[in-house]
């Protein structure tokens, strides 16, 4: 078994899913599929980015901070592009409602950023399901058991 603490940046997040399996005493805990590690994680012994079967993500000490559709954009008659109404941004139990009903039916992951505020990491998560939602955490804690293989980017590159 493999395991990780606060090493976010030794993982590629892009296409990876998230499946909410609890949230109870502030720790947030999702399944992750199609989650890669990168080849200089000293867990990866690998000379190449690999493909965790399946990982569970703890976050410690959370707080889901925000939850906003991505603006959307249309083409005029003209050709120019121009954006839509400003998508309207929620806290609190709202985006704690929004966040929670979307890890039940699953999210795809485009990206992730991640920042420090104080004693807090601040994750940013922007999904292809066409949302961005911002989740305060003290700790976060990766496990997974397996590998099936190596990375779907590392298999187009061959």
């Amino acid at each position: 078994k493999f395991s990780l603490i606060n090493r976010l940046s030794d993982f590629e997040f892009h296409d990876a899913e998230f499946y909410l399996k609890s949230y109870e005493n502030d720790t947030l805990c999702v399944t992750a599929k199609h989650l890669n590690v990168h080849k200089g994680a000293k867990e990866n012994p690998n000379d190449y980015d690999m493909e965790i079967q399946s990982a569970e993500i703890s976050f410690q000490q959370t707080q889901i901070c925000s939850f906003a559709p991505l603006q959307t954009y249309r083409r005029s008659k003209d050709g120019s592009w121009h954006a839509d109404e400003p998508p309207i941004a929620c806290s609190g139990e709202e985006a704690k409602d929004n966040v929670i009903t979307a890890l039940n039916k699953g999210i795809s992951l485009n990206c992730i950023d991640t920042r420090k505020d104080k004693e807090s990491t601040i994750l940013q998560l922007t999904a292809n399901d066409g949302f961005v939602v911002e989740i305060c955490f003290e700790n976060v804690i990766v496990a997974w058991d397996e590998y099936t293989g190596k990375a779907w980017y590392e298999m187009q590159q061959q």
